[in-house]
């Protein structure tokens, strides 16, 4: 693919991406290629082969090269015969070059079939991850839980996915709100009461990019109870005295 012009690659990087990677114009359809090509160590195990996407994806400097990696491992979800949780040990490792939405939002699908395949391993190291100075291991963390929710995949309980959502809901960081809103979307599909009920307790305190992501897939009447609920809360706020 070509190179984009310096222009180009700046705009990317700060409006789309947000990363220092270095970008190039290849389709994802050819990086599926060049996987099903092969590459000169193709022919090794899988888990050699594993070991090496890892050095691979903490070196490189390319975006594309690291969306490589990322989906040498995702050929092998929904393979029964093939679990991802063997690769949880290196995968977890990536986490501190983790710092776009590109390669989080792909890498967070492999982690949440990892938590539903052994939710004991994988939990404790998503609340660590909560629990960091970094918003992007914080993103991880909460995009982690349930990605996009999926019937075939065992969730957690809905106050272990809120211990690690809940202390994020203000903080000021785009991708982060993204994440928060994302989680809470997904939420509703799985436990849509007890999400409603945390959204109207904190309908002041969930971003505006939280709250509009959070609501996607709500419709109708229910929808608007909450968008009139915001807008009331916020109205009075600004009129009490000092506000």
């Amino acid at each position: 693919g070509r190179a984009y012009s310096v222009q180009e690659e700046k705009n990317l990087q700060e409006r789309m991406f947000g990363t220092k990677y270095k970008l190039r114009n290849i389709r994802m359809s050819v990086l599926h290629q060049m996987l099903k090509d092969g590459f000169s160590f193709s022919g090794l195990d899988s888990m050699s082969q594993a070991r090496i996407w890892t050095y691979i994806f903490k070196n490189t400097d390319q975006m594309c090269v690291g969306l490589l990696a990322v989906n040498y491992f995702k050929q092998f979800q929904n393979k029964k015969s093939h679990p991802l949780i063997q690769y949880w040990p290196l995968l977890r490792t990536w986490i501190p070059q983790i710092e776009n939405w590109a390669h989080g939002d792909m890498i967070s699908g492999l982690y949440c079939d990892m938590l539903t395949e052994s939710p004991d391993e994988v939990y404790p190291t998503l609340l660590k991850w909560s629990q960091a100075a970094s918003p992007w291991k914080n993103r991880m963390a909460i995009l982690s839980m349930l990605y996009y929710f999926n019937p075939r995949r065992n969730v957690l309980p809905f106050r272990d996915v809120l211990v690690i959502v809940e202390p994020h809901i203000e903080k000021d960081h785009h991708y982060l709100q993204k994440a928060v809103g994302w989680c809470l979307r997904e939420m509703a599909k799985v436990y849509p009461v007890q999400t409603e009920k945390f959204v109207d307790k904190n309908i002041l305190l969930l971003t505006p990019t939280a709250f509009t992501t959070a609501l996607e897939n709500i419709k109708g009447p229910r929808k608007e109870r909450l968008k009139k609920l915001r807008k009331i809360n916020r109205s009075s706020r600004t009129q009490l005295p000092g506000g």
